[in-house]
């Protein structure tokens, strides 16, 4: 009976609360993890963290290379570096699951959602990277906190069913 091997999982801002919540979560289901960051050294910083505290399969790099060497690509980080990390992304995530889990917080008032004129961040992304790209918006609704306890329901949405099939089992752990 042959296995299925698990989908290797990039995290684009896996250094922060959301991102690090996100590596938790899966290495303890057994996947492999890269935290993405702009600063390799956080990226290894943040796993030497998550190492420490136990955590298995998790692995650091620059953002672009995140996204290139993972099946599945979560972007997880502030609005306001959004843009520039699509860009930087853009021709690792052809044909890839991406994964958005950004929400359009601007300051001033960061304590609320203001909608971008693209309607929402997967659709910023949608527009931003390659056509082929396979864009899901999910646990954006997610507080870091609620991550990193494990149980929390998430939100998940597409209009590629089958990459919002995988990215709903993810959200199951």
């Amino acid at each position: 009976m042959s296995t299925v091997p698990l989908p290797v999982l990039s995290i684009i801002g896996g250094t922060g609360d959301l991102g690090s919540g996100l590596a938790r979560s899966w290495s303890r289901s057994g996947y492999s993890v890269v935290l993405g960051s702009r600063s390799i050294e956080r990226a290894q910083e943040a796993v030497s963290l998550l190492t420490s505290q136990g955590f298995a399969n998790i692995s650091g790099a620059t953002n672009r290379a995140a996204a290139a060497n993972s099946d599945i690509v979560i972007v997880a980080l502030p609005f306001s570096n959004y843009e520039p990390s699509l860009a930087e992304i853009k021709d690792a995530a052809k044909g890839k699951i991406v994964v958005s889990a950004v929400v359009p917080l601007v300051p001033p008032k960061v304590s609320v959602v203001q909608l971008p004129s693209a309607g929402s961040a997967a659709l910023i992304a949608k527009s931003q990277l390659d056509p082929t790209s396979r864009v899901v918006g999910a646990f954006h609704n997610v507080g870091s906190q609620k991550l990193h306890d494990g149980d929390c329901d998430v939100l998940v949405f597409s209009d590629d069913a089958d990459a919002r099939s995988d990215v709903i089992k993810l959200a199951t752990l």
